[in-house]
């Protein structure tokens, strides 16, 4: 399954290159990209505050999503769990989830 991660920061940062945006435009702009964009597949991530889209810095992913991000097998990345190297974040029976901050460091 192929996720797409869209950091909405970015897109953001291209608009003010141009026009001035006052916050509630920012939020608004996010909430519009999570709307046309709505799928299972694909993730927005935002600082913006205020808004649904998820912060970039909380949000959980289960090991296959994380090691997908980084481009290690799985096995690799729940090594790197056991190991301590990344911290675990929640844990409910066999299924690990790690925070994106953590695995991005």
């Amino acid at each position: 399954m192929l996720t797409i991660d869209i950091d909405v920061d970015q897109l953001l940062g291209i608009v003010r290159r141009h026009a001035k945006l006052a916050p509630k435009a920012a939020c608004a702009i996010s909430d519009d990209l999570a709307k046309r964009l709505h799928s299972p597949r694909i993730q927005l991530l935002s600082n913006v505050p205020n808004c649904r889209v998820k912060a970039a810095s909380d949000s959980a992913l289960s090991t296959l999503a994380a090691a997908d991000l980084v481009r290690v097998s799985r096995p690799c990345l729940v090594a790197r769990i056991e190991a301590g190297d990344i911290p675990l974040h929640q844990q409910v029976g066999a299924q690990r989830r790690v925070e994106q901050s953590a695995v991005r460091a």
